[in-house]
């Protein structure tokens, strides 16, 4: 995943933090399973029943859709998910 840079402060996410991706074909995937939007904000949402104070790290590819990235955040956030960030690094 080549994550976009963003100037000299990061959002590297944690490892108590539900980790989605986007790749540069706009594939998305949960860890490193490929899997539909739909199934991702499912699973999600199952496990913000276990877990109420689950966070959310998005790494969007750099070459990714920008419109696929914010399609993820809009459905998280559709079903009330606050806890959303984007992953990126440090600028070199």
């Amino acid at each position: 995943m080549d994550l976009p840079n963003a100037g000299t402060t990061v959002l590297t996410g944690s490892d108590h933090a539900m980790q989605i991706s986007v790749d540069a074909a706009g594939r998305y995937y949960l860890g490193t399973t490929q899997m539909s939007l739909d199934d991702i904000v499912r699973r999600a949402v199952a496990m913000r029943g276990e877990n109420p104070n689950l966070s959310i790290v998005i790494n969007g590819d750099k070459r990714a859709d920008y419109g696929a990235v914010m399609s993820v955040m809009g459905k998280l956030k559709s079903v009330g998910f606050q806890r959303v960030g984007l992953r990126t690094k440090l600028e070199q």
